[in-house]
């Protein structure tokens, strides 16, 4: 066995020194800490990513749904107010008392407050110009609501209000009503159908309509100068 001195190690450390630098080209313990370094720094790029991605996939993005009033796209709805009203009719007599025989339905109505939102540049102004379009086609449109369709609804007010903190915000409230929409019948009667006859009632009523006249115009007489004139310029 052969024993190994202080002497001879130095010596056999020297060499594997002086071996390293001519063989490999430089400090090979040197090259085997930066590959080391390098392949720890790679190693840890590649856990965080694969914890980036988990984390990706595990908490998507949060994205709000998209919301329409009356088909035109808002942020939010804060309100829906609906109103339904009656009117009865009122008789007096002579009791002292009231009598109601009828019960007149009023159109349905629905107030809406909502917002719109300043996120992204334009949205609350293009949003404005739909509402003032709608308003101005005074078109009947299907609105839905959270508890149900209400149909042939017309836009009938519109207030918008803009205001800091939250300057470009579109806070606004629509008011929308129900009209009822009827069919009109017509039947085209020949004058010979509504001719006077013994067979109906009341006078004669042929010649009522008279023709239009000219009542109470006078000409205008030229004066005895303007003869006169006249005669002269001939």
């Amino acid at each position: 066995m052969v024993e190994l001195s202080s002497t001879n190690y130095v010596t056999y450390a020297e060499r594997f020194k002086v071996a390293a630098d001519a063989f490999v080209g430089g400090d090979i313990i040197s090259i085997i800490l930066r590959q080391s370094i390098r392949l720890k720094a790679l190693r840890g790029q590649a856990a965080f990513d694969n914890k980036r991605s988990q984390l990706i996939n595990i908490n998507e993005p949060i994205k709000n749904p998209t919301t329409f009033l009356a088909d035109i796209p808002i942020t939010v709805k804060k309100q829906e107010a609906y109103t339904l009203t009656s009117d009865m009719t009122r008789h007096p007599v002579e009791a002292g008392a009231v009598i109601s025989d009828h019960v007149i339905l009023q159109p349905i109505r629905v107030d809406v407050s909502f917002e719109v939102s300043n996120w992204e540049q334009g949205t609350a102004s293009y949003a404005l110009e739909l509402f003032e379009a709608l308003w101005r086609l005074r078109e009947p449109i299907d609105l839905m609501t959270y508890h149900k369709k209400i149909t042939n609804m017309i836009i009938i007010s519109f207030q918008g209000a803009n205001s800091v903190p939250e300057w470009g915000k579109l806070s606004a409230r629509a008011s929308f009503q129900q009209i009822g929409l009827g069919q009109i019948e017509t039947t085209v009667y020949g004058p010979k159908k509504v001719k006077h006859s013994s067979k109906t009632g009341g006078p004669d009523t042929t010649l009522s309509a008279q023709p239009e006249e000219s009542v109470g115009q006078i000409q205008p007489r030229k004066s005895l100068l303007s003869k006169g004139m006249g005669a002269i310029f001939k």
